[in-house]
C-alpha cells in the first residue's frame, strides 16, 4: 500500500513480507538448519548399529535441535503475517498492527504534545516514542525506505529524536 502524504499528517503501510530486509536470509539460515537436521537423523540412524549409545545421543540432540527449528520456523511465519500500519498527524501517532494469523488487530496512539522524547535505533530501524504514559515502538523495518520519513515528519513536527548509536543524550 503506498504511503499518503499532505499538509496535516502521513500515513505509511508496511509492504510485503517478501520485500523486508533480512527475511530472505533467514529463511535461508532456517532452510539450512532443517537439512541439516535432516542429516544428522540419518547419521544417527546409520551409527545405530555400531554405537547405539551415541547414536541416540545423536538422535536425542537432533530431536531438541528440530523442536527449536520448528518454534523458530513458526515464529517466523508469524512475523510475516502481521501488517503494520503508521499514521502520524498534527496531533497523534497511531500504530495500527493486523495478526492476520491470530485474526487480531491492535491498535496504539499517543499525542504528540505528550511525547517527551524518542529513541531511533538505526541498527534495527526501530523507533520507541516515549510519552509519561506509555511507550510506543514503531516498526519502520517494516516499511523499508518509507520509515525515513515518518522520522523525517516527526522531526518537522519537533519531536526531539535521539539516535542511540551516536550516543545523543536522551532527556530526563
Amino acid at each position: 500500500m503506498p504511503s499518503i502524504v499532505d499538509i496535516s499528517g502521513i500515513t505509511v503501510a508496511s509492504g510485503s513480507c517478501k520485500k523486508r530486509a533480512g527475511l530472505m536470509p533467514l529463511c535461508a539460515a532456517v532452510a539450512l538448519g532443517w537439512v541439516c537436521q535432516g542429516l544428522w537423523l540419518a547419521l544417527a540412524i546409520f551409527t545405530y548399529s555400531y554405537n547405539p549409545a551415541w547414536s541416540i545421543l545423536i538422535g536425542a540432540s537432533t530431536f531438541a535441535f528440530g523442536i527449536f527449528l520448528s518454534l523458530m520456523s513458526y515464529s517466523l511465519y508469524c512475523d510475516t503475517q502481521k501488517q503494520y500500519r503508521i499514521e502520524v498527524t498534527a496531533t497523534e501517532v497511531v500504530l495500527n498492527v493486523s495478526d492476520l494469523v491470530r485474526k487480531s488487530e491492535t491498535v496504539s496512539m499517543l499525542l504528540l504534545e505528550d511525547v517527551s522524547y524518542s529513541e531511533w535505533y538505526p541498527d534495527t530501524s526501530t523507533l520507541l516514542i516515549h510519552a509519561p504514559y506509555k511507550t510506543i515502538e514503531l516498526p519502520l523495518w517494516s516499511l523499508g525506505p518509507r520509515g525515513t520519513d515518518v522520522l523525517d515528519f516527526l522531526q518537522g513536527r519537533g519531536i526531539k529524536i535521539c539516535n542511540v548509536l551516536l550516543d545523543d543524550s536522551i532527556p530526563e
